[in-house]
């Protein structure tokens, strides 16, 4: 498919109804949509349901193949992972994985070797576009003119919702997901809070008010078809909040990971509970764990920081820490860095002894909490040391 080709195929998308619609959609979701090929596949978006029937037909029109039109992904880096995620490669193709990957980064046709779902083509060729045609700012007489209201507004178009659940990107009212508009602030007062903090401030601090939304139907879908910031297949955090001997742990082994939402980098932290027959008491295996995001297909080894302490919580002392990088082969890593459920490897995976590369032990030693945390604090890269903080509350500076 020649360049010509390929971009008359993006003008025409560009141009249709649905991507118009859509695209204000898109501005309020205020994430590039490339991240939908992060979490696990399960089917194209509601919201993207519509264009995608449109470049479905555009297609077709213009006998595009994914081979050909992941061609053009290797000039955007996010897509060229996409693509990389997408293929299937042929049971006949004459070449590998790495090849195969190789000429895709050289903006080859590679449709000689590779297939894909076809839902996944349309919808990646569907954002592609998108992401590359973001609106960067809204006219307000614009937006006004295109506005849908299904309810009764005042002069200013907010309707009074009753019953409303705010959620940490958009609310719920009347069995719909509407989007936060892109002007709500999102900052929550509270790390763990669920919902930002103008919201939060509102039902707590206001008795019985009347609250105003402005409902606009073009950024609502179906309350049972929710994709937010939450739902991208990168949680900010999930697991219990680390507050060292006051941590409630519900089970032998527990797991938290807080991500940094930019950058994508998480912070994995295990704490394990195990028994001390010499001291005649319990401890806890603490253990963090660096996982930074990698959009190279072509690493074979990914090396990562791992701090492993062990924890008297009725001492309140550590009495072992060791520094230690971890090698995981980059198909193995990339496994335990998606945190699925449905695969063998899983998050706190451990990689072979041998690849488990010990470089420093302090131990035999009441080692305090605030020495714990200058030394694994000091021994993270920087952005993971703002994880570190949130995992525990921000008591720690």
């Amino acid at each position: 498919m020649d360049r010509e080709k390929f971009y008359e195929l993006i003008i025409e998308i560009l141009e249709s109804e649905e991507f118009q619609k859509v695209r204000y959609y898109a501005y309020n979701l205020g994430r590039p949509l490339w991240n939908i090929f992060r979490q696990q596949w399960n089917g194209i978006p509601y919201f993207l349901r519509s264009i995608c029937d449109k470049a479905s037909y555009l297609i077709k029109k213009y006998k595009a193949t994914p081979g050909a039109v992941m061609a053009y992904y290797s000039e955007d880096s996010n897509y060229l992972w996409v693509a990389s995620k997408i293929k299937i490669i042929k049971p006949q193709s004459s070449l590998g994985e790495t090849e195969i990957l190789s000429k895709l980064m050289y903006g080859e046709d590679i449709s000689e070797y590779i297939d894909t779902e076809e839902e996944k083509f349309i919808c990646s060729l569907v954002c592609y576009v998108l992401d590359n045609n973001r609106l960067s700012s809204l006219d307000f007489n614009e937006v006004c003119k295109l506005e849908e209201f299904a309810y009764d507004i005042t002069d200013y178009k907010l309707t009074k919702v009753d019953h409303v659940q705010f959620l940490p990107s958009g609310y719920i009212y009347d069995n719909k997901y509407y989007l936060y508009s892109i002007y709500i602030s999102k900052e929550k007062l509270d790390f763990f809070d669920k919902k930002p903090a103008v919201f939060k401030i509102m039902e707590e601090e206001i008795l019985n008010p009347d609250i105003y939304m402005r409902l606009d139907e073009r950024i609502a879908v179906p309350h049972t078809d929710i994709i937010s910031l939450e739902t991208l297949n990168f949680e900010k955090f999930r697991g219990i909040q680390f507050n060292f001997s006051n941590t409630k742990l519900d089970k032998g082994k527990n797991i938290i990971v807080h991500g940094n939402i930019e950058s994508f980098h998480k912070l994995l932290m295990v704490i394990k509970k195990d028994y001390d027959n010499t001291l005649d008491e319990e401890f806890w295996h603490i253990e963090l764990e660096e996982l930074p995001y990698l959009e190279s297909t072509t690493i074979k080894r990914v090396t990562v920081t791992f701090i492993h302490g062990k924890y008297y919580p009725q001492r309140r002392f550590f009495r072992h820490i060791d520094y230690i990088k971890n090698q995981y082969p980059y198909d193995i890593y990339h496994e335990k860095y998606k945190d699925m459920t449905n695969t063998s490897i899983q998050i706190d995976h451990y990689t072979d002894k041998t690849n488990h590369y010990k470089i420093w032990c302090v131990e035999e030693a009441d080692i305090s909490e605030d020495t714990w945390f200058k030394l694994a604090y000091m021994s993270l890269k920087p952005v993971y040391r703002k994880l570190l903080n949130e995992m525990l509350g921000n008591n720690n500076k």
